[in-house]
C-alpha cells in the first residue's frame, strides 16, 4: 500500500495501537532503551506523514502519562518528547519559511507572552535565594507545571481543516478510552478513593469533569451524528459522574456543580437548551444517587459538614495556607522561586503539628502557591493571562463548540484552585491547553469560512 492511499482512519488506528503498545511495555518491563527506540520509530513515522499526527498522539499521551527516561530529578514522559518535537518543528518552520506560514492572531500572542513571563519572577527569586543552579532547575520545573503545554498553540498556524476532522475523531476516541478507564477503575480498584491512571484522586475527579465537559459539549454540537455515538457519549457522561463520586474529591464535585450552571446558560437555541438541561438534570440526579450510595464519599461530606476533619485534609490546608501567607509577607514581590519555597518553609511551621516533616510541598491552594513561587508580580501576570483567555473564549463562545468546552474547563480550574493546585497538575494543565488550542483552531477555521463566503 502506498503512502498516498493511507487514510486518516488508518493513521489514527496506528497511533492508538502504538500508544497502547508503549503503555503496555512501559508498565510491564520499563526498559529505557526499548522505550526510547519505540519513541524514535513512532516519531519518525509520524513526521513522515505529518506533524499533525504528533498533535493527535499527544492527546493519548496526556491520558497515559508514560515515563521513558530520567534526567536528574526530571522524569521525561512521552508527552514531553512530543512537545519538544512540536517546538523544534515550529522553530524550523518559523525561521525557515517565514513567508509561508500564517501569522497567529493578536489575541493569542499576548497569552503566550504572559505565559512565558509568568516564570520570570520565580526564576529571579530562586536565583536570589538559592543561586544559579537552583534558578535553572526552578525555571524548568515551572515549565513542566504550566508553560510547556502551551506549545500546542504553536502548531495551530500549520493546521488545516482536513487534519482538524481527523483530530476530532481522536478526541472522540479518547473519550471512549476514558470511559474504559472509568469502568476498569470501578471494577478492579480496592482503594477507598479511586485514582485510575491519574496518580491522585483529586486530579482524577478533575479529569472526570473535563471529560464530562467534552462529552456534553460534543453531544449538543453538530459534529456528532448517529445514535450509537450519541448513546456512547451519554454513557461517558454517566461514568464521568460516577468516577467523580468514587474519586472522593469534594473540590472537583463543587466544580462540577459550577460548570453545570455554566452549561445551562451557554446555549442560544431553544432545542439545544432543552436537550442540555435534560442531560444535566439527569446527571445531577444520578450524582446525588451515587453519592448517597457510596459510603466513602458520603462520609467525607459528613465529616466536612460536621467539622470532624480537625486532623485531616481541610485542617492541613488551613494550616498550610497560614504558613504560606506568613512566608509571603517576608518575600512579597517575587516569592521564593518555582517549586523552591518548600525548603524555606521549615522556619515557619513550628506551631503547626499537622505539617509533615516541618515543610510544606504545597498549600493545596493554587493562588497561595503562586504567591510563594512568584510573589505579587507572578500572581498578577497569571491573573492577567487567565483574564485574556476568558475574554477570548467568551468572545467566541456561541460560534465554537470547543470554546464552550474550554471555558467550562477554565471555570473548573479557577474554582478548583482554591482547594488544590489545579493549574499545576500535569494532567489537567496539559488537557486544558490541548483543548484550548483546539478551540483556537476551530475558531480560525470558522473565521476563514466566513471570509471565503464574503468573497463570493
Amino acid at each position: 500500500m502506498s503512502l498516498k492511499k493511507i487514510n486518516n482512519i488508518q493513521i489514527n488506528f496506528l497511533i492508538i495501537v502504538a500508544s497502547v503498545l508503549i503503555g503496555y511495555f512501559s508498565t510491564k518491563f520499563q526498559p529505557t532503551f526499548f522505550l526510547i527506540s519505540m519513541f524514535i520509530i513512532i516519531s519518525l513515522v509520524l513526521v513522515i506523514f505529518r506533524i499533525q499526527y504528533i498533535y493527535s498522539l499527544s492527546l493519548i499521551a496526556i491520558v497515559f502519562w508514560i515515563p521513558i527516561f530520567k534526567i536528574g530529578e526530571f522524569n521525561i514522559t512521552i508527552l514531553d518528547s512530543f512537545l519538544v518535537l512540536i517546538i523544534s518543528y515550529f522553530l524550523i518552520k518559523r525561521f525557515g519559511n517565514q513567508n509561508k506560514i500564517k501569522k497567529e492572531k493578536d489575541e493569542i500572542n499576548p497569552i503566550l507572552i504572559l505565559t512565558i513571563l509568568f516564570l520570570i519572577p520565580g526564576t529571579i527569586s530562586a536565583f536570589y535565594f538559592s543561586g544559579i543552579n537552583i534558578a535553572i532547575i526552578s525555571f524548568l520545573l515551572g515549565m513542566k507545571k504550566w508553560l510547556i503545554y502551551s506549545v500546542f498553540l504553536l502548531l495551530i498556524p500549520f493546521m488545516n481543516s482536513n487534519s482538524w476532522k481527523a483530530n476530532l475523531k481522536i478526541i472522540i476516541i479518547t473519550i471512549l478510552i476514558m470511559l474504559g478507564l472509568n469502568i476498569l477503575s470501578i471494577i478492579s480498584s480496592e482503594q477507598l478513593r479511586i485514582v485510575s491512571v491519574f496518580q491522585n484522586p483529586n486530579v482524577y475527579g478533575i479529569m472526570c469533569v473535563f471529560f464530562f465537559n467534552i462529552s456534553l459539549g460534543l453531544i449538543t454540537s453538530t459534529y456528532v451524528k448517529g445514535p450509537l455515538l450519541k448513546v456512547s457519549l451519554i454513557v461517558s457522561i454517566l461514568f464521568c459522574v460516577y468516577g467523580l463520586v468514587i474519586s472522593g474529591s469534594r473540590t472537583a464535585m463543587f466544580g462540577f456543580f459550577l460548570v453545570t450552571i455554566y452549561w445551562l446558560y451557554s446555549q442560544k437555541e431553544k432545542k439545544a437548551k432543552l436537550k442540555l438541561r435534560s442531560i444535566i438534570l439527569f446527571g445531577i440526579f444520578i450524582l446525588i444517587i451515587f453519592v448517597l450510595s457510596n459510603s466513602n464519599s458520603l462520609n467525607r461530606w459528613n465529616d466536612l459538614l460536621s467539622n470532624k476533619e480537625d486532623t485531616a485534609s481541610v485542617a492541613y490546608r488551613g494550616d498550610a495556607i497560614k504558613v504560606g501567607l506568613r512566608m509571603f509577607l517576608d518575600s512579597p514581590i517575587v516569592g521564593y522561586g518555582n517549586s523552591n519555597f518548600s525548603e524555606f518553609s521549615g522556619n515557619y511551621v513550628n506551631e503547626n503539628a499537622l505539617l509533615i516533616n516541618n515543610q510544606i510541598q504545597t498549600t493545596d491552594n493554587q493562588y497561595t502557591d503562586i504567591l510563594l513561587e512568584g510573589g505579587i508580580v507572578g500572581l498578577a501576570i497569571f491573573i492577567i493571562s487567565i483574564l485574556l483567555m476568558l475574554k477570548y473564549l467568551l468572545k467566541h463562545i456561541f460560534g465554537s463548540t470547543f470554546a464552550k468546552i474550554s471555558l467550562a474547563n477554565l471555570i473548573l480550574l479557577i474554582f478548583a484552585g482554591f482547594g488544590m493546585p489545579s493549574f499545576y497538575s500535569p494532567f489537567s494543565s496539559a488537557m486544558y491547553w490541548y483543548l484550548f488550542s483546539f478551540a483556537v483552531w476551530e475558531i480560525n477555521i470558522n473565521e476563514t469560512k466566513i471570509v471565503n463566503n464574503k468573497k463570493y
